[in-house]
């Protein structure tokens, strides 16, 4: 237990004005404990600070959702076919663009693309006398060889002449009176027995007919040789017909087997 002596000579000296070190006081302080005093007791323990708070945890952003799927396309529609497979529809401003139409059948026409009119079904105004056979066109403008066992005339009086299904058969008459009575008709079917070359009867552009020293013969222009004002050909057999080969034909056009020229 503290003295009160000693508390009242500290408040003395410090309302003196006394400034007592603290050497002196503790020496003070020395002397009394020596005295036999109590132990003094230590100062108390301040108090720590308060501990700070953590951060709070920030809160991760909301997921955003995935984008909805796109719908699929839809498939183009076809083109229209075209009208004539053999000129595709080709463009053009007159028919002069547009392909041959490989036939005598059918010719080109422009409506803004090309394509084919069929010229009217029937005989085309070309024929060989005498073949049995007859060149048409059809109904698809085709040309087409058929069968005529009435065309069998090869214009001959010294042969008979007859057609069977197509394929013809010209026999000579032999000694068969020929050019009105004015000759006789030989074994290769010629008319001999003349005096002027018009007893044996007409010559044409593709064949001769003479009176030679009293017999009437006949003789064919060579198959090409030009007829009908150069624009048609001679055949061999005395025929004109269209064309033997390219060289009856216009520059546009080629000779068929059909002996017609057709557009190249």
């Amino acid at each position: 237990m503290r003295r009160p002596w000693k508390l009242t000579a500290i408040f003395l000296m410090l309302a003196c004005g006394n400034t007592t070190t603290g050497e002196q006081l503790g020496n003070a302080d020395a002397a009394v404990s020596d005295g036999g005093g109590g132990e003094g007791t230590g100062g108390s323990t301040g108090t720590g600070g308060a501990a700070g708070m953590g951060a709070t945890t920030s809160t991760g952003g909301v997921t955003g959702s995935g984008g909805s799927a796109g719908s699929s396309g839809s498939g183009g529609s076809g083109g229209t076919a075209s009208a004539d497979a053999s000129t595709g529809g080709m463009p053009c401003s007159s028919a002069d663009e547009c392909p041959p139409s490989g036939s005598i059948c059918r010719f080109p026409v422009c409506n803004g693309t090309c394509g084919y009119e069929i010229v009217s079904p029937g005989p085309v105004s070309l024929q060989m006398t005498g073949d049995c056979k007859r060149l048409e066109c059809g109904i698809d403008g085709a040309l087409n060889n058929v069968v005529d066992d009435a065309d069998a005339d090869d214009m001959n009086p010294c042969t008979a002449d007859i057609c069977s299904n197509g394929f013809p058969s010209h026999t000579p008459l032999v000694n068969s009176p020929c050019n009105n009575g004015a000759g006789n008709c030989d074994s290769a079917g010629n008319c001999i027995g003349c005096t002027a070359d018009s007893d044996c009867g007409t010559s044409t552009e593709c064949t001769t007919i003479a009176c030679v020293q009293g017999t009437c013969t006949i003789q064919h222009q060579a198959a090409g040789s030009f007829c009908a004002g150069f624009t048609n050909q001679c055949d061999g057999a005395g025929n004109c017909i269209d064309c033997v080969n390219n060289g009856g034909c216009d520059e546009c056009c080629v000779c068929s087997s059909e002996n017609i020229c057709v557009p190249a």
